[in-house]
């Protein structure tokens, strides 16, 4: 007969089986929980970050005296491609301001943009209403306006619904000075009120001679204090300079005097970059504000009347799609009868030659 030999060997119960499993599920929750909100969150500060830079450009157009244009984006001005962006020279008919309207922004996202404390639009509305500490974002996409002055640094507005009243001394001089219905006082030292005439002030407070070697971001009323000094200054991207004197060149961004025969991709404003048309090395613009000698070797996004400039050089160009193209040595490749005759080819029977 076979004894029975008592073992120490034990298992799991049912209970404790199903007590690691609910730990594992609320650990799974919560994981992808946090992913969802550093994801919303990401996107938001992409929003951010994007307005800001259209806004900088539109900034510098309307400052101008010109329309808005973001072509410089691409893709119509979307926000990585998923976010639709429409821009207005006005805000409910006040040209003294501008807006930048975001779409397609799903609530999570849309949260986000709303708990950043950012100060430089003049009004943020979410579907028609001014924003608030009470707001809060649809279930579906979610529709922002943001309303910005001009300058980027002034201006209360009104208009939306359910919209207070901002406090004037806060708005209008950014809690540096007193508003009288008209203009701003301001504290000494801030934006120039403590500078001589005959000096300018930067965006930060500090003043400079009309003379000085420095370059500083200013706004164009500081920098048209120099214009009936010995030495004028020109306001260009938002930066305040002497101008070079350049009678057979053009001027970059930053003062200085181009040769039009100078190689590679120079910053520079469209009549600056016009002024090589008539030389025997005239250059174009691409659509991000850069001046190209025609025998620049790569495509470049340009529109068609600036990418003709170059019809007339020794290295003639072509227009495909949106963009600008060095034509080739042999034109046996260039398939349309208007990409031919750009760079000087025949057209006969379907062929370039």
């Amino acid at each position: 007969m076979k004894k029975h030999i008592p073992t120490n060997e034990s298992g799991r119960s049912m209970v404790e089986m199903l007590g690691v499993l609910a730990i594992m599920g609320v650990l799974s929750i919560g994981a992808v929980a946090g992913y969802r909100w550093a994801m919303d969150k990401y996107e938001a500060n992409e929003i951010l970050n994007e307005v800001r830079k259209r806004a900088i450009t539109s900034s510098q157009a309307r400052i101008s005296g010109h329309e808005i244009d973001l072509t410089e984006y691409g893709d119509n001005g979307r926000i990585n491609g998923k976010y639709g962006v429409v821009a207005d020279n006005a805000y409910n008919g006040d040209d003294r301001f501008f807006t930048l309207t975001v779409s397609d922004i799903p609530q999570g996202v849309c949260d986000k943009v709303i708990d950043v404390n950012w100060q430089m639009p003049a009004a943020i509305l979410l579907d028609g209403v001014a924003v608030d500490d009470n707001t809060v974002c649809g279930e579906g996409n979610n529709e922002m306006l943001f309303a910005f002055a001009n300058d980027l640094k002034s201006g209360a507005v009104g208009g939306g619904e359910g919209e207070e009243t901002p406090d004037p001394n806060e708005e209008h001089c950014w809690g540096h000075g007193t508003w009288d219905g008209t203009s701003c006082f301001c504290e000494p030292g801030w934006f120039g009120d403590d500078c001589s005439m005959t000096q300018f002030c930067d965006r930060s407070g500090t003043c400079y001679d009309c003379s000085s070697s420095s370059r500083p971001s200013t706004t164009a009323e500081e920098c048209a204090k120099c214009d009936d000094s010995s030495t004028p200054r020109e306001r260009r991207n938002g930066y305040c300079i002497i101008p070079s004197y350049c009678p057979e060149g053009f001027i970059d961004t930053f003062g200085s005097c181009r040769s039009c025969s100078t190689l590679g991709d120079v910053r520079t404003n469209a009549s600056e970059c016009a002024k090589c048309e008539d030389s025997g090395t005239p250059r174009f613009m691409d659509t991000n504000g850069y001046c190209y000698p025609c025998d620049y070797s790569g495509g470049l996004s340009a529109t068609a009347a600036e990418c003709a400039k170059c019809d007339a050089s020794s290295t003639p160009r072509y227009m495909k799609g949106r963009s600008c193209y060095k034509c080739p040595t042999s034109l046996v490749g260039l398939n349309t009868q208007e990409k031919c005759q750009s760079c000087h080819g025949t057209w006969n029977a379907g062929k370039c030659s």
